[in-house]
């Protein structure tokens, strides 16, 4: 049997073929069962055997024929069967009936079905409803997407028949229709009669109130509301007072236009519609008045005109006036009728009446028409008004919107307006602050002619503060001058500060000072905003924010950077713009004084030591404040000072201890510190003065056969002033004392005396000279022959160097040692590492060596060996160096364990600590695919650690070690690790069967195995074990779970087994229980539905 239960989809309509291969010896018999029922060679059924094969057709497979089909195959040797699942795919079976047809009304219907009761083999995704007419004859779409098993279809036309079908659909298509009985699409209820009694119940303003009672008949339905229309008189058209309807008996019809007459009529409505209207109510007249003007005066007369002016109705009825209607009457017929002055619209409340006969006394009035057509009552008519020129001198009438006295901040506008009245007209003038207002930038000035004067006004775009003063608006006529005063105040932030500058500065401060702005912008300046600029940092920071007054210390500047400084002024408006200093550097605008001359005693006993100096020859810019003396005594390497504070004067005296050495030197001071110092005095005796005692002690160093080389010391007894030199003198032992220097006095402390004869023994002595004479010499312990000198080699070094010697990294190694011997010794460096890259350097002279080592790192630490020989013997030297480094990298890192999940990752210190103790790790990550690393952990104390990854991934390590100078040298591993559990090799094969045997073959087949260890099984295999042989062997693999094995030995005995193989390896055999001989066997009946 190949593999289980087989599924094949056919598609309605087609065929069902089953063509299957079958074996079994001897061939075996078959029958096939559908459901567990056989089939047989009849109908839409055929069926066809043979020994190989067997043939099942089934001709136009529909939703019935779907089903498990089962193939049973038997011989004498057993049974064996096959099932196939058939599932029959299509369009769907129509809906289960009945198509219920339910709640039709005039326009719609619901319809209601249930689900087929076959879905075609997938699952039904919709329903498509149709309809027609009674006679069905065109079939319209209702809705093509009904999720649900009704529908409610809108749109019928009233007393229309219709027939309804409904058809399910699946992915595979539209199955057959149901359909419906034939319906006719009508209420079972009438819409109802006119409403009763519609009447007006008042009417005011542009509203009219109606009311009505119910119909006397509701139609069969519940009245669900009233809809109320209106008509204008003059109109055929009837519009809705109300969208919706109202339940109330009662409703306000709104926005009527004042002057037009209207008609109403209400509508009851119900479910079966809108009823029949009631008739129409009488005709309402919409009618508000407008009131009368008011305020009429004469504002101006001349031999021809008048000008007059007046006041808007308070009540324009409703509607906006169009024009005033102005009239004038004779005064001297009191029953002359009024006469229209005006033959076009006036809609200004103003309006001057020209063409008047000379001295005529005439009266005036004015009416007012609206858009409705409503003239009001005329005004109160003026007192009468004699036609004659009038003269009076200017006045000037600020406008009620102009304050005289503005305040208003930069940059607003600023817009003044100024009427003036007066006859004959005036001539207007502008000033401001005494200054003619053209003179004024950014001022413009206007003046518009009506007719009672001139209206002037004074416009400001953009205000600044030069706008702020006292303009002065001066009208004048042959009657008189008028003026009128307008004060402007501008307020604005104030100007920068003036005079800003920097008065003092130092290394770590600056003092700005600075002078209030000349103008404040109208506003006290309450505080200033200090702030500094930091070239470096190229960015202003505020140093302080509220300073009051000048002026303001600025600190911490940082010494040697370059810094600029500015000021902004602030009041209650804002913050000027900054005023800035010139730039400069952070430093004394002075420097220390330069070193004065070496103090010189003047005057030494044994109790004290008076020393002068002479000032230095340049002060540093600042003046000397005093000097600061040192003194170091005997042979200390340290100076003290000889006083607390500064020295005032050029001369000092020091109290002494008798037979003390001392030692001075002496460094001006000014406001900028302590200068250099001096050149020292040299050693001083605190003494009686006189001539200095002899050398303590005097040294023959080297002969040879015609010289000897004596080196001495300086005598302790100076004689209380300065050694000027020596004088050496020899002998031998025939001859008195000579000198062997020709020049007066030896100014060092050795001389090599030439010009002796080899073999002879000589003395040598030496005496001091100071200014006081020659002092009592000094000589040789013992005689010393002249002949030339076997030493062996010798090495001078400073201990210290040769028990450690530290430099940084980065940094020359620098040993030296002085090397004697007789003869010349050769000279060798051993150093710890060859490869240095020309860093390396060695300089050797007849007097010393010494090794250099540049820019040392960590590889340059260790033992470093100086080897001197001659032919006498030989001396070695040792450096331990010390080199203060970054650590090098890890030694074996390695991946200890490792899953999906973690790896744990272990290392050994570096070999070399870089000088300090290694103080933590840092691990990092990167996946295989990306070149960037990612930081674990930066603070590792330990030499191990657990790394999370992400399963299936591949992932790199490194590990860096880190001292006290930096972060060293990283160790990575080399090869990826695999962010995946461990894998075992897989448990053995399940279920392993003989599946056929022949002469030549054995056919074996087998499940896979309960475990797989971890990973995929690549591949079987398979080894046997069989007559003669003592040991399996290998005979195939196979990824397959099944196989034959070929090529045998017929009438052989073999034992089988099979092992399976992951990327762990091989694992534990599953073994076939018995024995198989290779002859001729019936084999079981056998069928193969790989072939499906």
């Amino acid at each position: 049997m190949s593999g289980g239960m087989k599924t094949l989809r056919i598609k309605s309509g087609n065929d069902i073929k089953l063509d299957l291969p079958i074996s079994g010896d001897p061939p075996p018999t078959v029958t096939w069962y559908k459901d567990n029922k056989e089939l047989r060679n009849l109908g839409r059924c055929s069926i066809r055997n043979t020994p190989i094969s067997t043939v099942l057709k089934v001709r136009g497979a529909d939703w019935t024929d779907a089903g498990v089909y089962t193939l049973k195959i038997s011989n004498e040797l057993g049974t064996n069967k096959a099932d196939i699942k058939i599932e029959v795919i299509g369009p769907p079976d129509p809906p289960k009936g009945p198509l219920t047809v339910s709640d039709v009304t005039a326009e719609t219907a619901v319809l209601t079905w249930a689900a087929p009761q076959y879905d075609g083999g997938a699952e039904v995704m919709n329903y498509v409803v149709e309809k027609t007419d009674s006679f069905g004859v065109t079939w319209v779409f209702v809705n093509t997407n009904v999720q649900r098993n009704t529908i409610r279809v809108t749109g019928l036309i009233t007393d229309g028949e219709y027939k309804f079908r409904v058809s399910a659909e699946n992915k595979f298509g539209t199955g057959r229709p149901i359909e419906s009985d034939v319906i006719v699409a009508k209420n079972p209820y009438d819409i109802p009669p006119s409403p009763r009694d519609v009447r007006i119940l008042d009417a005011s303003g542009d509203t009219v109130t109606l009311a009505w009672r119910p119909p006397a008949d509701d139609g069969g339905s519940e009245i669900t509301g009233y809809i109320v229309e209106r008509r204008e008189k003059t109109s055929r058209r009837w519009v809705k007072v109300n969208r919706t309807p109202v339940r109330k008996l009662e409703i306000r019809s709104q926005g009527l236009v004042k002057g037009l007459e209207y008609e109403h009529r209400v509508s009851a409505v119900n479910a079966a519609g809108v009823g029949t209207p009631s008739g129409p109510t009488e005709l309402v007249e919409i009618i508000d008045p407008v009131d009368q003007p008011t305020d009429l005066k004469v504002t101006e007369v001349s031999r021809n005109s008048v000008s007059l002016k007046w006041t808007r109705p308070l009540s324009d009825g409703g509607s906006r006036i169009v024009t005033y209607i102005i009239e004038r009457r004779q005064m001297k017929d009191a029953e002359e009728s009024w006469m229209l002055c005006n033959d076009s619209n006036v809609q200004d409340t103003n309006f001057t009446v020209n063409n008047l006969p000379t001295d005529e006394v005439t009266a005036f009035r004015v009416s007012a028409r609206n858009a409705a057509g409503v003239v009001s009552k005329p005004s109160d008519s003026t007192p009468p008004v004699v036609l004659k020129d009038e003269e009076r001198p200017p006045v000037i009438q600020v406008d009620p919107q102009t304050k005289t006295s503005q305040r208003l901040q930069a940059p607003e506008s600023v817009h003044l307006i100024v009427s003036v009245v007066g006859k004959p007209r005036p001539a207007i003038s502008w000033t401001k602050d005494d200054v003619a207002i053209l003179k004024v930038p950014g001022v413009r000035v206007t003046s518009t002619e009506k007719s009672v004067g001139p209206t002037c006004e004074l416009y400001i775009a953009s205000s600044e503060r030069v706008h702020s003063g006292k303009y002065v608006i001066t009208a004048e006529n042959e009657l008189g001058t008028a003026s009128e005063t307008l004060e402007l105040v501008v307020t604005d932030r104030p100007q920068p500060p003036e005079d800003v500058e920097v008065t003092e500065i130092t290394p770590e401060s600056a003092t700005v000072t600075w002078r209030p702005p000349e103008d404040d912008g109208g506003s006290e300046v309450t505080s200033y905003v200090v702030e500094k600029y930091d070239f470096k940092e190229k960015e202003w920071t505020e140093a302080s924010r509220s300073v009051r007054k000048t002026p303001c210390t600025v600190t911490r500047l940082v010494g040697g950077r370059i810094y600029k400084f500015g000021v902004r002024a602030q009041n209650m408006y804002g913050v000027s713009d900054r005023r800035t200093t010139p730039q400069m550097e952070a430093k004394y605008t002075f420097e220390p004084p330069e070193a004065p001359d070496m103090p010189r005693p003047i005057q030494v006993s044994k109790k004290e030591i008076v020393l002068r100096w002479n000032a230095p020859p340049a002060d540093g810019g600042s003046p000397v404040l005093g000097y600061v003396l040192e003194k170091k005594t005997g042979t200390s390497v340290r100076w003290d000072r000889v006083t607390t504070d500064p020295i005032a004067t050029e001369i000092y005296t020091v109290p002494a201890v008798e037979g003390g050495e001392y030692d001075f030197r002496v460094a001006a001071v000014n406001a900028a510190g302590v200068g250099k110092f001096s050149v020292s005095s040299g050693r001083i005796v605190a003494r009686n003065i006189g001539k200095p005692g002899p050398p303590p002690s005097v040294t023959v160093l080297d002969t040879t056969r015609s010289s000897a080389t004596v080196r001495w010391t300086q005598p302790e007894d100076k004689g209380g002033a300065a050694i000027q030199g020596y004088v050496l003198e020899v002998k031998d032992a025939t001859a008195d004392w000579r000198k062997c220097h020709t020049c007066d006095v030896i100014k060092g402390c050795n001389m090599t005396v030439t010009g002796l004869d080899p073999g002879q023994e000589y003395l040598f002595r030496v005496s001091a000279v100071n200014e006081h004479g020659q002092g009592e010499g000094m000589e040789t312990v013992q005689s010393v022959e002249a002949k030339d000198r076997l030493e062996p080699p010798e090495a001078d070094v400073d201990p210290m160097k040769t028990r450690g010697t530290v430099v940084h990294a980065g940094e020359t190694l620098h040993l030296k040692a002085g090397i004697s011997g007789r003869p010349a010794p050769e000279v060798t460096w051993s150093i710890p590492q060859e490869e240095r890259e020309g860093r390396i350097a060695v300089d050797t002279t007849t007097k010393d060596t010494q090794l250099m080592v540049m820019n040392c790192d960590r590889t340059d630490a260790g033992r470093y060996v100086l080897t001197l020989k001659n032919s006498v013997g030989a001396k070695t030297v040792t450096f331990n160096v010390k080199v203060l480094d970054s650590p090098s990298a890890p030694v074996n890192l390695r991946v200890k364990d490792a899953n999906k999940n973690v790896a744990v990752l272990n290392w050994d210190p570096p070999e070399k600590d870089g000088g300090s103790l290694v103080t933590h790790y840092i691990v990092e990550k990167r996946e295989q695919s990306r070149r960037t690393w990612g930081p674990v952990d930066r603070e590792v104390e330990r030499n191990s650690y657990r790394v999370n990854m992400v399963e299936g991934n591949h992932y790199y390590f490194r590990v860096t070690a880190v001292n006290e100078y930096g972060e060293g040298i990283p160790a990575e591993t080399t090869t990826p690790t695999l962010a995946a559990d461990p894998v075992e090799v897989p448990d053995p094969p399940r279920i392993l069967e003989v599946t056929q045997v022949t002469e030549t073959s054995i056919g074996l087949s087998w499940e896979k195995p309960d475990w797989d260890g971890g990973a995929r099984v690549e591949t079987y295999v398979i080894e046997g074990l069989w007559e003669g042989s003592n040991s399996w062997t290998f005979m195939k693999n196979t990824c397959q779970t099944h196989v034959t094995l070929m090529g045998l030995d017929e009438g052989m005995t073999y034992s089988i087994r099979v092992r399976a193989q992951n990327g762990a390896g091989i694992g534990h055999p599953a073994e076939v229980e018995e024995d198989i001989v290779c002859r001729h066997q019936g084999s079981l009946p056998m069928v193969d539905l790989g072939m499906l």
